[in-house]
């Protein structure tokens, strides 16, 4: 059982959502099955959005991280193997209301996959 202390430790890493990962997955498996020899997809490793800028601390923006481990492992035993991987800021998205800045942002992985050779 975690204590308290390990909690704060830990970094929030959650798994990708179903919704994201599972059209990747099957992009990947009908791309091998068309005989491609090269894959390339991204996926989200980092999401934040709030208000980072609040006076009231629960009101801040939360950041939300991604372990994308699980969804190369997936695409890895449909039979292509991660040559390439680059993580890209996309451009962020600010929204100013009254006082209130809320702020939108997100870094991709970029992956390239070559077909494995047997």
């Amino acid at each position: 059982m975690d204590t308290g202390a390990d909690k704060k430790k830990k970094k929030n890493f959650d798994l990708l959502e179903a919704e994201i990962a599972v059209p990747i997955i099957d992009a990947a498996r009908e791309a091998h099955g068309q005989g491609r020899g090269t894959f390339t997809c991204s996926a989200p490793t980092t999401i934040a959005d709030g208000q980072h800028f609040a006076i009231k601390r629960k009101s801040y923006g939360k950041t939300q991280m991604y372990d994308i481990g699980p969804l190369i492992d997936s695409i890895e035993r449909i039979g292509w193997t991660l040559t390439f991987v680059e993580h890209i800021p996309l451009v962020p998205v600010q929204a100013d209301f009254g006082g209130a800045t809320l702020l939108y942002n997100e870094a991709r992985a970029h992956m390239i996959f070559r077909r494995k050779t047997t």
